[in-house]
């Protein structure tokens, strides 16, 4: 998942970022790519190691949106705020 996310990134930036993702998980189910919180996270975190934390942000957010009862998540998120 995080390398088909980085090549979008690297590609088409954060909004072509943020589409595939949202089409992933519409058009593919769990047994082919890692859909859970952390692996977003992951991501949004290597991302803001590397001073994008326009975009970390903005996935920290995403992730958020698909995974509304993770405690750490919504508190990371808060912090962005």
């Amino acid at each position: 998942m995080t390398d088909v996310l980085a090549q979008t990134m690297a590609d088409g930036g954060l909004d072509a970022t943020i589409a595939k993702y949202r089409e992933l998980r519409e058009n593919y189910g769990s047994h082919t790519f890692d859909f859970t919180a952390g692996t977003l996270n992951g991501f949004a975190t290597g991302l803001a190691r590397e001073d994008k934390f326009d975009e970390a942000l903005a996935l920290m957010d995403l992730n958020v949106e698909y995974n509304p009862d993770n405690a750490l998540l919504s508190t990371t998120s808060a912090r962005s705020t």
